[in-house]
């Protein structure tokens, strides 16, 4: 579907230049918002993304829960077809935003610091540091937890079917 410079001029004048909640950007139906983050700068998306992530962060583990609940609530309303055709979406649009990634990474000349690559590294030092402090036992569990997660997925179950 194509979108009209008016529509889209519309998305941005409704939602202003200081960014979105969360919850703001999950009421959109699923074309506007692809066409509100695909409207923004790569200055403003890290922004945004920055903006809720803070916004997690101070959630309470009852507001968490409450949104968990509610997810799974949405999910648990719906048929087959429709979970088979959002895991469908979320499959294509995972496969996008890696394409997107990959592009954005083989832009980035050498001597250019890249902040998402040093945020991955840290993701990976840190991850390394928490797996070389385990026992043997606890890296056994962890495998059998993440093997029994990529069958449950394997087999198109989500967190939310638990």
């Amino acid at each position: 579907m194509k979108y009209t410079a008016i529509t889209i001029m519309l998305l941005l004048a409704s939602f202003g230049a200081s960014g979105q909640t969360v919850e703001d950007i999950q009421n959109l139906s699923p074309e506007d918002r692809r066409a509100y983050w695909q409207s923004l700068s790569e200055d403003e998306k890290a922004a945004q993304r920055e903006k809720w992530r803070l916004e997690r962060e101070s959630m309470s583990d009852e507001e968490i829960e409450q949104r968990r609940a509610k997810a799974r609530e949405r999910w648990e309303s719906m048929s087959q077809e429709e979970r088979d055709a959002l895991r469908a979406e979320r499959k294509a649009a995972h496969g996008a935003m890696r394409e997107e990634m990959r592009e954005r990474r083989e832009s980035t000349s050498p001597g250019e610091a890249d902040p998402l690559n040093a945020e991955r590294d840290e993701r990976r030092r840190e991850a390394r540091e928490r797996w070389n402090s385990m026992t043997d036992e606890e890296r056994a569990a962890l495998k059998e937890q993440r093997d029994a997660m990529l069958e449950r997925f394997r087999e198109g179950q989500t967190p939310a079917d638990d």
